[in-house]
């Protein structure tokens, strides 16, 4: 039996709400001139009045970002973590964040058996497997954490601060990333932009899908977990989180330029720590990072035209053993790259292509 703290005993004794009204992204993540959150629940006790109601696709898979294997390294052993960037006018994101060893703030873990529970829980919304390109609505309390606002437990394993994910029926894939430059995110001092009014810098793309083209490699070592330096011409750096998938496990096949998409976040500071986490890759030369495929956009340029048609009909008859065709032009979704995806890419790609 858990030993519920205060804010628990208080929600226990009062009638559960229904989820109010969705929220806006914008809305929860405003901070004041020193990086402070200004929501009016964000930190505010946990009552039902002050659930926090929020919709948006899913940025990345959860098992790409943090380890949410029981008793994982790390001070707070298994950890689970989504973003989920708001759509339309929405410019904004949130992280929905759960760990495990909550005696670290003064709280109580969660066991082996309960923490299995939430991991099934929100990995399958009623049955569905959440993935990257999901459409969700999230409900749960608030908590500022160094300049951004995650939706979290507030650091207890107490079911009545569970935040909830649900499946909206929904999943348009992921958003087009914004293409922005450091120079957006940096000032010419290599300093971090940051706006309180959050229409432009960092604040600006924070918890968002983002794509920084033409970068290098600066410093740092490659590998699941590790932590990438980038630069451009102009001088300025970023920092690009590798998250945990497999591929980058692998070699890197990158040329000495290349862009790199990911989801611009904030650690650390309350009015800096920009980074970028990346969440895959899938051994290209020019492209670091997931970027939604136009289907029949064979070589990635964001395009599907002549190009596209004339590298397909080449690679025939070897193109359906090779995943780079696998995945682009199995236009008809078969299972397999033959003629009649050849022919369907023929005829569309002068009206959907470029």
């Amino acid at each position: 039996m858990r030993n519920p703290t205060f804010a628990v005993m208080l929600a226990t004794a009062l009638t559960v709400a229904a989820p109010a009204a969705a929220e806006t992204h914008r809305q929860v993540q405003a901070v004041d001139a020193a990086g402070y959150a200004t929501y009016f629940k964000v930190g505010a006790i946990p009552t039902p009045d002050n659930l926090v109601t929020l919709e948006g696709i899913v940025l990345n898979n959860p098992e790409d970002m943090l380890d949410p294997a029981y008793n994982a390294p790390g001070w707070m052993g298994a950890q689970w973590q989504i973003f989920v960037q708001g759509e339309g006018d929405d410019h904004a994101g949130t992280a929905v964040w759960i760990g495990q060893k909550y005696s670290r703030m003064g709280d109580i873990d969660y066991t082996a058996e309960e923490w299995a529970a939430e991991m099934q829980r929100l990995n399958y919304p009623a049955g569905h497997h959440l993935r990257m390109g999901d459409r969700v609505r999230v409900t749960g309390y608030a908590l500022g954490y160094n300049g951004k606002t995650n939706i979290n437990e507030r650091h207890s394993s107490s079911p009545m601060l569970d935040f909830h994910v649900e499946y909206l029926g929904d999943s348009p894939g992921l958003p087009e990333p914004e293409v922005i430059t450091l120079a957006d995110v940096k000032d010419a001092a290599n300093l971090d932009i940051f706006d309180p009014t959050r229409l432009t810098g960092g604040e600006y793309y924070q918890a968002r899908l983002v794509r920084i083209n033409d970068v290098q490699i600066l410093s740092g070592t490659w590998g699941p977990g590790q932590t990438l330096t980038v630069t451009d011409t102009t001088g300025r750096t970023l920092p690009v989180v590798l998250g945990r998938n497999p591929a980058f496990a692998q070699p890197s096949n990158l040329q000495a330029t290349f862009d790199v998409v990911g989801i611009f976040n904030q650690e650390g500071a309350y009015t800096s720590g920009y980074r970028l986490w990346v969440m895959g890759y899938d051994g290209s030369a020019d492209l670091l990072g997931f970027a939604e495929l136009k289907a029949g956009d064979i070589n990635r340029d964001g395009y599907v035209n002549a190009i596209d048609l004339l590298t397909l009909a080449s690679a025939f008859p070897s193109a359906s053993g090779d995943p780079r065709y696998n995945e682009a032009c199995d236009l008809n979704n078969d299972g397999a790259v033959n003629a009649i995806d050849l022919l369907m890419l023929a005829h569309d790609w002068p009206r959907t292509g470029s």
